[in-house]
């Protein structure tokens, strides 16, 4: 069986004062690992101004790089950055990926995906 991971879903970060959650995700559905086949990060995004199915999500995959930079405030002309947040993949020399989560620009998290293999393995962010 080949095996596609859901990195859309992230650990709470222990400064913020929540406690950890383990959300991401292997997926194995069919429908769900064709949508991930060209992409090693698969980003689903819901909202509640998205109606589509039941949980009103929109998603997208990425290659190397998705940026995000949330805004927040009470219209177009007056919002102001809140965060940006990124995902990377990298595929290494020997075939494993690496995948990191940043935070404006702190690691976050950091995950090993090794070839061959379904299991991720986590790593310490430097």
């Amino acid at each position: 069986m080949r095996c596609y991971l859901d990195f859309s879903l992230i650990d709470c970060h222990p400064t913020w004062g929540g406690n950890p959650l383990r959300l991401i995700t292997i997926l194995t559905k069919p429908t769900e690992a064709k949508q991930m086949r060209a992409y090693p990060i698969w980003n689903i995004v819901t909202a509640c101004i998205y109606k589509n199915g039941e949980r009103g999500a929109k998603n997208y995959g990425v290659k190397e790089t998705g940026d995000v930079e949330v805004r927040i405030g009470t219209s177009a002309s007056n919002s102001h950055t809140f965060l940006k947040h990124s995902t990377t993949h990298r595929q290494l020399d020997n075939g494993d990926r690496e995948y990191r989560f940043y935070i404006d620009g702190e690691i976050i998290k950091r995950a090993l995906l090794r070839k061959g293999e379904c299991e991720i393995e986590y790593l310490k962010p430097n």
